[in-house]
Parts: structure tokens; C-alpha cells; sequence
């Protein structure tokens, strides 16, 4: 095959340029060139020959996607945790026409509970929440499991990196994994949010909510604890 170092030049050049550009663009471009020389071009046909025997394939390198941190799963809470084993979720809730986002922690053997009225699922509103619950549960936290929401990554899983609590996904699509908390959430729900005032006054609705939480901390006997209350039943770990 004859060929005008030129015209091969002229192609070549297009190709590390622009890419894939195909034979019957280049075509065009091409006879403009040869035409520019007084030359003739070359057919589509040609050009494709050309392109495969000097190998002109400039791809660009594919970025690579940044290195996600490994997660630990979990398919199923055993039987033989101690307590420290919290689970913690986002919900949205609805009380008197009002959607509400909570964020809710449980310790999965005492039952011990906490939630609290979020504006936004950022990971810093779950750091705080998860301070709050620290400040009154007075067992040592070893364990957070939740599912895979950007309100559990970057800086939450950082700050509990720095605790030194071990952070447990659900595998997605699977919240009986999460039993306990989801549990608690339906209870919140028919319990407490169906019953506050956010609708007229959302502070006092928030007041409620600690109100609530104090009592089924405290007050509300719990089947699953021998209708011993949570905080009783927690005393017999401390």
C-alpha cells in the first residue's frame, strides 16, 4: 500500500488530538489537506487501514476511582454481644402532617435509646447525636452498626476510627439486619411522634421527644428485658 508520509502524518496528528475520530470524518479533513498540497487523498477505506496498521489508538487513560475504605458487614446481630452494641438509623418520621428526620441509637441488650430531631443527614449532626447518647449510657460503646448512609461515612466513620469503635455495615437492601433500631423507630413513631406538637411549635415538640425518651428509658418496662426498664437493666452491667 502506497502511502504519502504526509497524509499519514496529517491523520495521525487528528487522531492524537481528537481521539477515536472515524475514518469517514477523517476522509474529509483528509482531502481538504491533500487538496491544500495538490495532492490527491485517500478513500475511507484507506485511511481505516492506516489507523489499524500504525496502531493510531491514542486513548486517553482512564482515571481510576478512588480506593473506597473496605467495609466490615454483617448479615445477622448474634446472640452472645455484650452490651456496648449500639445500631443507629436515620428515619423519616411524621407527626401531625410534619416530616421530621431523626436520628435514632439503641444499644441492642439493654434497649437503652436515644433520638433526636435532625434539619439535615450530614455525618457532623451524627456525631453529635451519637455524643448525646454517650453522655447517657455509662457503658463502654465497642460496636456501631448501621446501614449505608452518607450520614454513617467520612467524618462519623472517622470520628469513631478515632474511639476506637469497631463500624459494622448492613448489607444494603437487608434492615431486618437492623432489627432492633427499626423496632425502636416504629415505637418512636406510634409512642411519642404521632403525639407531639411539631406541627405547632417544633421546639416544644423537641421537648416531648426528651420527655418520651426519658420515660422509655426509665418508666416503660421492656418484654424483651424480663419488663425490667432499660436503665434497670443496664444497672445490672455497671
Amino acid at each position: 500500500m502506497l502511502v504519502d508520509s504526509r497524509l499519514t502524518t496529517f491523520i495521525k496528528s487528528i487522531r492524537e488530538q481528537y481521539g477515536r475520530i472515524g475514518k469517514d470524518k477523517l476522509k474529509v479533513l483528509l482531502d481538504a489537506y491533500a487538496d491544500s498540497l495538490g495532492i490527491e487523498g485517500y478513500s475511507a477505506g484507506k485511511i481505516g487501514k492506516i489507523i489499524k496498521r500504525n496502531n493510531y489508538f491514542f486513548d486517553v487513560p482512564k482515571q481510576k476511582h478512588k480506593l473506597r475504605f473496605s467495609r466490615s458487614r454483617v448479615r445477622r446481630v448474634g446472640k452472645d454481644i455484650r452490651p456496648g452494641y449500639v445500631e443507629m438509623d436515620s428515619v423519616i418520621v411524621w407527626g401531625n402532617g410534619v416530616g421530621l428526620r431523626l436520628l435514632t441509637v439503641m444499644d441492642v441488650v439493654t434497649k437503652v435509646a436515644y433520638a433526636q430531631r435532625v434539619k439535615t443527614g450530614a455525618a457532623k449532626n451524627t456525631i453529635k447525636v451519637l455524643k448525646a447518647f454517650e453522655l447517657r449510657y455509662h457503658l463502654p460503646i465497642h460496636t456501631i452498626q448501621t446501614d449505608n448512609g452518607s450520614e454513617f461515612l467520612g467524618e462519623f466513620n472517622k470520628y469513631l476510627e478515632s474511639k476506637g469503635i469497631n463500624h459494622l455495615f448492613i448489607y444494603p437492601r437487608c434492615p431486618r439486619v437492623n432489627g432492633a433500631i427499626e423496632r425502636f423507630n416504629r415505637t418512636i413513631q406510634e409512642e411519642c411522634v404521632e403525639r407531639c406538637d411539631w406541627q405547632i411549635d417544633v421546639l416544644k415538640g423537641d421537648e416531648q421527644l426528651v420527655q418520651y425518651l426519658n420515660w422509655y428509658n426509665t418508666k416503660r418496662p421492656h418484654a424483651a428485658l424480663n419488663y425490667l426498664t432499660p436503665q434497670k437493666y443496664a444497672a445490672l452491667y455497671t
